[in-house]
Order: C-alpha cells, then sequence, then structure tokens
C-alpha cells in the first residue's frame, strides 16, 4: 500500500491518500478530511469524476500525449486547491509504485 499527504497553507496535514494493496482498479481512498472525498472510476482513465459526500465536485480529464500524462481539472473555483493537491498525491503514489 503507498500513500501521500495533503496538506493546507499552514502545513497542517488535512488528509492522507491511500491506494489498495494490489490496487489493480487503480482505486484511492481519501482519509482524514473533514468530508468523505470519493473517486468514481479509474483515475488513469479517460475521465474520473471526483466527489465530495456523494455530489461531484470536480472532474478530472486525462490528456495522452507521446511524453507524458497530463490532467485536466474542471471544477468549482473554491474546490480547485484541494483538488490539484489531490491530482498530485494520486499521480505521486502511483510514481512511487513504478519506482520499485
Amino acid at each position: 500500500m503507498h500513500k501521500a499527504y495533503i496538506y493546507d497553507a499552514n502545513k497542517t496535514k488535512i488528509a492522507t491518500v491511500k491506494d489498495k494493496w494490489l490496487n489493480t482498479n487503480q482505486e484511492y481512498f481519501v482519509l482524514g478530511y473533514k468530508d468523505e472525498i470519493k473517486i468514481q472510476g479509474k483515475f488513469f482513465g479517460l475521465s474520473t469524476q471526483i466527489l465530495r459526500n456523494g455530489e461531484v465536485i470536480g472532474t478530472i480529464t486525462r490528456q495522452i500525449t507521446f511524453i507524458n500524462d497530463a490532467f485536466e481539472l474542471d471544477a468549482n473555483e473554491e474546490d480547485i486547491p484541494f483538488l490539484i493537491a489531490l491530482v498530485i498525491a494520486i499521480d505521486n503514489i502511483t510514481d512511487k509504485k513504478h519506482k520499485r
């Protein structure tokens, strides 16, 4: 199992992002956040929705390029800082897994 942390502007940890031990379905969990956050769909699929307390707060679209992966985030302005941190955390977890 791999994990990454999300911190606020005051350097206080606000969430832990984890994957499953055998993460064949590309599932990620957000723990310790004030709201329930769920990632619906495969993160490295073409489109993934992020839900807060059952409501969609953002959509991540994967852009396939020849050099590397790129992501586009569609969300309300107030949710963008947390969602960008979430995307980075998941990408860091994926990088850690592939370096082993």
